[in-house]
């Protein structure tokens, strides 16, 4: 995993305390085996099981090792997170993020990246899940791709945000000026 902010502490809980993290003997369990994070000694908001989960510095340590199938970005922005998430495709390991505006700015190539990988990896498909920066990760996307097959669909519109659609909708938060 790269980043372990409010986010990644979220997913971190999710994986190891609610999916079993390792703990099942069972092959398709995740575990979330190494996080690569910008300050290694900084106090989180989430406890962390250091005999199942190393924290480094160094993302290469993430990309380079062959036992880590998956990578989940979760640090946000367009640089440092756009190079860990293009090497990782790279180098045929699946993607997941929640980086909206990486989603935004690069979708095309991304989606390009994913295509050339799997045209060069005969052993496994590389997947790209990009549907937890969409919506508040609402299975939108999923939605989308596999439920309106038959339907032809040019655009959607609308605020895609409860915060905003409770704001937008609220009379004492309007404003008169």
């Amino acid at each position: 995993m790269i980043g372990a902010g409010t986010v990644g502490g979220g997913v971190y809980e999710i994986i190891m305390n609610r999916l079993g993290g390792g703990s099942n003997t069972n092959t398709t369990t995740p575990i979330i085996t190494k996080i690569c994070v910008r300050d290694a000694n900084k106090q989180r908001d989430f406890s962390l099981d250091s005999t199942k989960t190393q924290v480094v510095t160094d993302v290469q340590s993430i990309l380079n090792d062959d036992d880590i199938n998956l990578v989940v970005e979760v640090a946000g922005g367009v640089t440092f997170a756009k190079d860990a998430v293009y090497e990782s495709l790279k180098k045929g390991k699946s993607v997941v993020t929640a980086n909206k505006a990486l989603i935004a700015e690069n979708l095309d190539e991304l989606i390009t990246l994913v295509d050339e990988a799997n045209a060069n990896n005969n052993k496994k498909s590389v997947k790209f899940g990009y549907e937890a920066s969409v919506c508040g990760g609402i299975p939108i996307i999923h939605t989308l791709q596999s439920g309106y097959n038959g339907d032809i669909i040019n655009e959607v519109q609308g605020i895609c945000n409860g915060t905003t659609n409770y704001m937008l909708e609220s009379p004492r938060l309007c404003f008169i000026v």
